[in-house]
């Protein structure tokens, strides 16, 4: 299958199809693949859309890469500017990659551009802030 995909995209000149190439990475977990593919689609002169951003930050979270995912949300805040799914991406990888101060600053960032962060914004914010918390007690606890 992966085969069929890379031929159609040597073909495609269309993010849609892209984005969904990288988010078949997302669910197989090959986060390099991902990148490897957008960066192609940017190389063939593709613009990335919100959508191809998301799907690249979210499977960038899906493999614990919140470093790069956060590369990736500035690439596409200058391009594009606020997006509550990117964000909600990347507040999962930070959540993840247990860096709930960022997640909580990423969120109360989106809040100030005027967005209204969606219930997956909440909750993957939330999420963040309970790892953050037990993380907390475990040091209290170890002293």
């Amino acid at each position: 299958m992966l085969h069929s995909v890379r031929r159609e995209l040597t073909r495609c000149t269309t993010s849609r199809v892209h984005a969904a190439a990288i988010s078949s990475c997302e669910k197989g977990l090959n986060s390099s693949k991902a990148l490897q593919i957008f960066d192609r689609m940017k190389k063939r002169g593709v613009e990335p859309t919100v959508i191809t951003y998301s799907a690249l930050i979210s499977a960038l979270e899906k493999c614990g890469q919140w470093k790069l995912a956060m590369d990736v949300l500035e690439e596409m805040k200058r391009d594009f500017g606020t997006n509550v799914i990117a964000y909600s991406a990347a507040i999962a990888a930070l959540s993840k990659g247990q860096q709930w101060e960022m997640a909580l600053n990423l969120f109360r960032e989106l809040q100030g551009t005027g967005a209204s962060p969606s219930v997956v914004t909440y909750n993957t914010t939330m999420t963040a802030l309970e790892k953050g918390l037990q993380v907390s007690k475990q040091r209290v606890a170890l002293g």
